[in-house]
């Protein structure tokens, strides 16, 4: 059993909590019991590391006062997994949900979690969004991106180099009526600003929900959205 906060290992794991360390090493820390489980079930995770001495998977036994240096959040976890991150792939599905400056963790993760239910398995997050690998994604998105092909790209680069419609969810447009097709590009903007004008020339349709409030939380426009397209 590690009990020494000080251990080198565990020092170094704690740096995990930075995102530039995340980067760096191209791994980050699973928290949330569930997203653990998910890990554990799909074999994503580099290393186990928990205070319970009769853990059945292979791992790394620390004190609680280690575990609790590891973590930010309360009450301490039992377990946690260092997962590498993912390669990113070249896109292959016929839907894609490109997401421009989505800026809140809860969001996003939601947005993760609402896409995969609806069949997205490409996600195109453009310059300015959240990190996916902040904690509060991971939580939000229940382990869903362990099933998820998830690149970063400029939007303006990646929409004018791909050959499927994009369809846009501007409010200050006309909405077209009944847009569908086999495969799209569908264009999600940031909480407050929504999508980068210059995307207006891009688009092929424009989507635009018919509500009587001013807006919806972006997650919750997003889930209508792709449950209506389909």
């Amino acid at each position: 059993m590690i009990t020494a906060k000080t251990n080198q290992s565990m020092s170094q794991l704690r740096k995990l909590n930075q995102k530039k360390y995340r980067k760096l090493n191209q791994q980050y820390i699973v928290f949330s019991p569930n997203v653990v489980k998910e890990a554990i079930k799909t074999n994503n995770y580099e290393q186990l590391i928990t205070t319970n001495q009769d853990f059945q998977y292979n791992h790394t036994l620390v004190s609680y006062e280690v575990m609790e240096s590891l973590v930010s959040i309360r009450p301490v976890p039992e377990v946690i997994a260092i997962v590498k991150m993912k390669p990113e792939k070249e896109i292959t599905g016929d839907k894609v949900l490109v997401l421009d400056e989505i800026q809140d963790p809860g969001n996003l993760g939601t947005i993760l979690r609402t896409a995969k239910a609806f069949g997205f398995n490409d996600i195109v997050l453009g310059n300015g969004c959240v990190e996916i690998y902040n904690d509060k994604v991971i939580n939000a998105a229940q382990g869903v991106h362990f099933h998820m092909n998830i690149i970063h790209s400029d939007i303006l680069i990646y929409l004018k180099n791909s050959t499927k419609p994009i369809i846009t969810t501007f409010l200050d447009e006309e909405s077209t009526n009944n847009p569908h097709f086999e495969e799209f590009n569908l264009v999600i903007g940031n909480e407050g600003h929504g999508i980068n004008p210059l995307v207006k020339e891009l688009g092929h349709v424009n989507y635009k929900l018919d509500i009587d409030f001013e807006s919806l939380n972006v997650a919750v426009a997003t889930g209508i959205i792709i449950h209506n397209l389909r």
